[in-house]
């Protein structure tokens, strides 16, 4: 019998995360990193912004499993022109590139370099949280055979947790509009998101989302890449993953994603103009993406595209689909950072 969704978050423990150890890559490939993924993320608002228009025309082919289809060919489109820079950063290895590379690419196509990084990380009891993002990461394409509650066929974790989001978007409606119907999407989202962290990813980003959020609070100075990194391992599909009991005990009181999302726009937005490097627009950006208020949304993303705009220190790549999303602002879920 699977075990509840209470049960299971509080299975989270810290004895094999390291919280100590910082390996810093060096600031060149961070920026062409930061510049890579503002990149992509453009193109993700792009294309997603294009099949919700076809979407929207059609309502026939609305339902989820249509709207997963069409993510994930948005995730594809906006990652062929970042492919040869990226890979090359991940084969380094340069961690962040090396789980933001095998989080959208599928195991069939890593070079054997990749494979046998991944290895090694696999292999080791105590992982940074930067390792047990990349091991997560690894897994995002697993498939998983679900209860007949569900679904009978088997499917890959990302779909469930893409699922378990729009269960609870459905959940959020129908409870507002007193509908009957709320309890079903309310269960159903349990399911999936409680069949979702009992999986080799959703275990492994519970411990790179606890990772990085203790080594912020327990170091003596916290840095503040580590908050930046929170934000992107506890997005989307992986909200929730670790219970607000859990992180308090390292912080004292529980801050929450918009707390530091806050925080950290208000840090560094009077800084704005001083920046000199991608990376340092990057952490701003992807702070402002996370805040509550439209107006910081709208200029995280125009700082994306300010970053996307930007050439590569090492490498070259091609910029001529890249369009100014601003129609797209309010398109909803993207699944990747």
């Amino acid at each position: 019998m699977e075990k509840g969704l209470d049960a299971l978050l509080n299975e989270t423990y810290d004895f094999d995360i390291d919280t100590v150890s910082r390996v810093e890559p060096a600031s060149d490939d961070q920026d062409d990193l930061a510049i890579l993924k503002a990149f992509y993320k453009c193109q993700q608002f792009v294309f997603q912004g294009m099949l919700k228009d076809v979407l929207d025309k059609h309502p026939l082919l609305s339902k989820i499993d249509t709207r997963i289809a069409c993510l994930k060919k948005a995730n594809i489109l906006a990652f062929t022109n970042i492919k040869p820079r990226l890979v090359e950063l991940a084969e380094k290895p340069n961690l962040n590139a090396l789980a933001f590379y095998v989080s959208i690419d599928e195991r069939k196509n890593w070079s054997e370099k990749i494979t046998k990084l991944i290895a090694n990380i696999e292999s080791k009891k105590i992982k940074t949280p930067e390792e047990w993002e990349v091991l997560a990461c690894s897994h995002v394409h697993d498939k998983i055979q679900l209860s007949n509650e569900l679904e009978k066929v088997p499917t890959d974790i990302e779909s469930v947790g893409i699922n378990a989001i729009l269960q609870y978007n459905n959940y959020l409606e129908a409870f507002e509009k007193n509908s009957d119907n709320w309890k079903k999407f309310w269960l159903k989202c349990r399911l999936y998101h409680t069949a979702f962290l009992n999986t080799q990813y959703g275990k492994a980003v519970q411990k790179a989302q606890l990772g990085y959020y203790a080594r912020f609070f327990t170091s003596k100075q916290g840095n503040d890449s580590d908050l930046c990194n929170y934000l992107r391992a506890s997005q989307a599909i992986n909200a929730g993953a670790v219970p607000k009991s859990i992180l308090e005990q390292y912080s004292g009181v529980f801050f929450s994603r918009e707390n530091i999302a806050l925080f950290l726009s208000k840090k560094y937005k009077p800084q704005k103009n001083d920046f000199k490097t991608p990376s340092e627009k990057y952490m701003l950006a992807w702070a402002l993406f996370n805040c509550p208020k439209d107006a910081d949304k709208k200029m995280g993303k125009n700082l994306l595209i300010d970053i996307a705009n930007q050439p590569l220190k090492h490498g070259k790549l091609q910029k001529d689909s890249i369009t100014k999303p601003s129609q797209y602002f309010n398109i909803g879920l993207d699944v990747h950072s």
